[in-house]
C-alpha cells in the first residue's frame, strides 16, 4: 500500500508540474515581443518543446523524482540517472498532452470560452428567450378563462 501511495504521489506531481510548465510557457510564448522574435518560419514550434524539456529536467533532477524507480524497485532506493531522464521526458511530453486534453477534449481553450460567450449572448437577444408568448383566441384566451 505504501508503494501505491508513492507512485500516486509522483504521478500527481508529474501532472501538476506538467500543467505548470505548459501554462508558464504559454504565457511566455504569448507575449508579443517573444512571439514576434520566435515565430519566423515555424521556429516557435521547434523551440517550445525543447524549453519544456529543459524545464522538466531542471525540476525533476532538483527534486530527484524517479517515477520508474518508485514503480519497480524497493522503497528507499536512490533515484537513477536513466529514471530521472525518462521522468523528465514524461513531464515534458505530458505538458503538451495536458493542454491538448484541456483544449480538445474538455473544450477549455480561449476560443471555446469565447464561442460559448457568443452563443449565450445570441440566446439572450433572440425572440425565443423573451419568455412564452400568450396568444388569445376569442375573448377567454387560450386558458379558457
Amino acid at each position: 500500500m505504501e508503494k501505491l501511495s508513492l507512485v500516486l504521489e509522483q504521478i500527481v506531481f508529474l501532472i501538476v508540474v506538467s500543467v505548470m510548465i505548459e501554462r508558464a510557457l504559454t504565457f511566455l510564448f504569448d507575449a508579443r515581443p517573444i512571439r514576434d522574435f520566435v515565430t519566423g518560419k515555424g521556429r516557435l514550434r521547434a523551440v517550445k518543446p525543447w524549453i519544456a524539456l529543459l524545464t522538466s529536467v531542471a525540476i525533476v533532477f532538483h527534486y530527484e523524482v524517479d517515477l520508474l524507480k518508485t514503480m519497480f524497485e524497493a522503497p528507499g532506493a536512490g533515484a537513477t540517472l536513466a529514471g530521472m531522464a525518462l521522468t523528465s521526458l514524461m513531464v515534458a511530453g505530458a505538458s503538451a498532452g495536458m493542454i491538448t486534453l484541456f483544449h480538445d477534449v474538455f473544450g477549455w481553450s480561449k476560443d471555446s470560452r469565447e464561442a460559448s460567450r457568443r452563443r449565450r449572448e445570441a440566446n439572450t437577444h433572440s425572440p425565443s428567450s423573451q419568455g412564452p408568448v400568450m396568444r388569445q383566441s376569442g375573448s377567454a384566451g387560450q386558458f379558457g378563462l
